[in-house]
C-alpha cells in the first residue's frame, strides 16, 4: 500500500460518521424522558437529603407465611422425650440386668481391641483349611478352577433362588460363641456375595430375604444370639422388612437376647428403616437391644425415615448407643433425650441394687457441700461472711443441695453477711432461707440480687424478714421473674413487724407500695436512732 492511498483512506474515514459508537459527551447530551436526562442537566438540590427507599414497604411480616419463623402444629405436638414412668412401676430387676449386660459389652469391646484376631478365629480356621497351596493350583483341572473362581465371586456358596443353601451348616460358619462374656455373635459383615447375587429389587430378592430371616430365627442358637453384625453386606430394605415380620410374628419375640445390631454400610432406605422402627417400638421385640448402628448407608436416610425412627426410639427403654448421623432437629432431640434417660435408669438400677445388697457406698461430698455443712454445724467461728457471685461450683450443685444451703443458716451463729448473686436460686431455696431468717439473730446484711425468685419465693423471704431482729440491709433486686402486682400489695404487711431493716432493695412497680416501703425504712431508721440515744443515756 503506497502513501497516497493511505492518505485518501484517512480522509474518507474522517468524512464518514462512526456507526455504533457514541462518545461520553454525546451520551450526556441525550435527554430521554424515561432515562432521567443527562448527568449535567440534573440540578443538585441543597438542604436535606432525600429519604432512602424502603425496600420492605410492600412486604408483610406474616410469621405464618415463613417456614422458619414459627413451628408447625405437627412439630408442636411431637413428643421430644420418653414418657415419665412412676419409679415404683419400673422393672428395676430387668434394668439391673441390662446394666450388667452393658458392662460386659464394654469389657468385650476392650478385649477385642487388644486381641482383634480372636473375634474372627473360627472363620480364619475355615479359610485356612480351604486355601489351596500355590504349587498345586496349576495342576487343577479347568472345571475345578472355574468352580473355585465362581466361589470367590459368590462368596464360596452356591446361592440358589430356592434358598436350599440356608441350612444350619450355612449359619454355623458365621456364629461365634464367647462363654467369657456370655455372648453369641452372628458375624455376617463383609459378606456381600448373597445380595450381589440378588441385587435387583424384585420378588426374587424379597423371597430370598424371607427365607434367610426365617432360617436364621429357626436356628437352634437363635434364642441366644446377642450380636448381629451385618455391616457392608449390601443389605436391602427387603431384608429388614423380612426380619421385622419374622420377629414381630414370633411368639418368643424373635432374637430375645439381641443386644447389638450393626447394620452399617448397607443400602437401607425408608422402607427398611420403617420396618426396623416397628421392632424397636414394640417392647416385646428385642427387649435387650442396647446398641444400634446405622451409619454410612449408600444413600442418606430421608427425613421422613428419621422421624419414624426417632418416634420409635422414644418407646425403647434399653437403647443407650445409637450410631447414626441425624440431620433433622426433632429426631435428633428425641434420640439424645432417650439415650440420656436410659443411661440414667441404668445408673439408678445399679444404685438400687447396691442399696438392696448393702454394698452402696456413700458419695464423697464436694468442697461446696462441705462448706455449707460446716455453716450448718456451726463449728467454724472464722466463717463470718459468705460471698458467692456466679460461683461455678455452686451452680453445679443439684437442686436438693441448693435448698440445703438455704437451710444451713437456721442454726448458724457466726455468719453476719451473706452475698449470693447470680446463682439461679429458686423458690425452694427462698422458702428454706426464709425459715432460717425467722430465727437467725446474727445476720446483718443479705444480698440475693439477680436470681430466679418468683412471687412465691419473694413472699417466703419477706415473711422470714418480717420477724427477723438483726438484718439491717436486705437486697433482692433484678430477679429474672417479674413480681406480680398482687404480691406487691402484700409486701408492706409482711414487713409490718420488722424494726431493723433500714436499707431495702426490691423491684416494685406500684408507686404507692414504694412510698409505703420508704416510710417503713424511715420508721425503722428513726427507731434505731432512739435505741442508740437510750443506750447512751444508760451508759451515762
Amino acid at each position: 500500500m503506497n502513501r497516497a492511498s493511505f492518505t485518501r483512506r484517512n480522509e474518507k474515514a474522517k468524512k464518514t460518521p462512526s456507526v455504533g459508537r457514541l462518545s461520553f459527551r454525546k451520551i450526556n447530551a441525550i435527554n430521554l424522558p424515561f432515562g432521567g436526562g443527562s448527568f449535567r442537566s440534573k440540578k443538585i438540590k441543597k438542604g436535606k437529603k432525600p429519604s432512602m427507599i424502603d425496600i420492605f414497604a410492600e412486604t408483610t411480616n406474616d410469621q405464618n407465611s415463613q417456614a422458619h419463623a414459627q413451628m408447625s402444629e405437627k412439630a408442636k405436638g411431637t413428643r421430644l422425650a420418653p414418657s415419665s414412668v412412676n419409679p415404683d412401676k419400673e422393672d428395676w430387676g430387668l434394668l439391673y440386668e441390662l446394666a450388667c449386660q452393658y458392662d460386659r459389652l464394654k469389657l468385650q469391646e476392650i478385649e477385642e481391641l487388644k486381641n482383634p484376631d480372636t473375634n474372627a478365629g473360627k472363620q480364619k480356621k475355615e479359610e485356612t483349611k480351604t486355601t489351596v497351596p500355590g504349587n498345586k493350583r496349576k495342576s487343577m483341572k479347568k472345571e475345578k478352577s472355574i468352580k473355585n473362581a465362581l466361589k470367590g465371586i459368590f462368596g464360596g456358596t452356591n446361592f440358589t433362588a430356592n434358598g436350599s443353601f440356608l441350612n444350619e451348616a450355612f449359619f454355623d460358619q458365621y456364629l461365634i460363641e464367647s462363654p467369657e462374656f456370655s455372648s453369641v455373635t452372628f458375624d455376617f459383615s463383609n459378606k456381600s456375595g448373597l445380595y450381589r447375587r440378588f441385587n435387583r429389587k424384585d420378588e426374587e430378592q424379597k423371597n430370598i430375604s424371607r427365607k434367610f430371616a426365617a432360617a436364621l430365627l429357626k436356628h437352634p442358637k437363635a434364642p441366644k444370639i446377642t450380636h448381629l453384625h451385618m455391616s457392608n453386606a449390601l443389605l436391602p430394605d427387603a431384608f429388614l422388612e423380612a426380619l421385622s415380620d419374622e420377629c414381630l410374628g414370633s411368639t418368643s419375640g424373635g432374637l430375645p437376647m439381641l443386644q447389638v445390631l450393626n447394620l452399617e454400610s448397607n443400602v437401607l432406605r425408608k422402607d427398611g428403616i420403617d420396618a426396623l422402627a416397628k421392632c424397636i417400638a414394640d417392647p416385646k421385640v428385642w427387649p435387650r437391644l442396647q446398641v444400634l448402628k446405622l451409619e454410612n448407608q449408600k444413600k442418606d436416610i430421608t427425613y421422613e425415615a428419621e422421624e419414624v425412627l426417632g418416634s420409635a426410639i422414644l418407646e425403647s427403654s434399653s437403647l443407650v448407643v445409637i450410631g447414626l448421623h441425624v440431620k433433622g432437629g426433632i429426631p435428633k432431640q428425641q434420640i439424645e433425650n432417650t439415650i440420656a434417660s436410659n443411661v440414667d435408669k441404668l445408673r439408678q438400677a445399679r444404685r438400687k441394687h447396691a442399696s438392696k445388697t448393702g454394698t452402696l457406698k456413700a458419695r464423697k461430698r464436694n468442697d461446696m457441700e462441705q462448706f455449707f455443712d460446716t455453716i450448718a454445724s456451726n463449728t467454724d467461728p472464722s466463717i463470718v461472711e459468705v460471698d458467692l457471685t456466679g460461683d461455678l461450683k455452686f451452680l453445679g450443685l443439684k437442686a436438693a443441695e441448693r435448698t440445703k444451703t438455704g437451710a444451713s443458716f437456721k442454726t448458724n451463729t457466726t455468719v453476719t453477711k451473706v452475698k449470693m448473686v447470680k446463682l439461679k436460686l429458686d423458690d425452694d431455696f427462698a422458702e428454706a432461707f426464709g425459715d432460717a431468717l425467722a430465727t437467725n439473730t446474727t445476720l446483718e446484711t443479705v444480698v440475693l440480687d439477680s436470681n430466679s425468685f418468683s412471687g412465691k419465693g419473694m413472699k417466703a423471704l419477706l415473711k422470714g424478714l418480717g420477724t427477723n431482729t438483726s438484718i439491717g440491709n436486705f437486697q433482692v433486686r433484678h430477679q429474672s421473674k417479674t413480681l406480680p402486682s398482687s404480691d406487691e400489695e402484700i409486701i408492706p404487711e409482711l414487713l409490718s413487724e420488722n424494726k431493723t431493716v433500714i436499707k431495702l432493695g426490691i423491684d416494685v412497680r406500684n408507686p404507692l407500695i414504694k412510698t409505703k416501703l420508704d416510710r417503713k425504712t424511715n420508721e425503722n431508721r428513726d427507731h434505731q436512732r432512739k435505741l442508740r440515744v437510750a443506750a447512751r443515756k444508760q451508759k451515762k
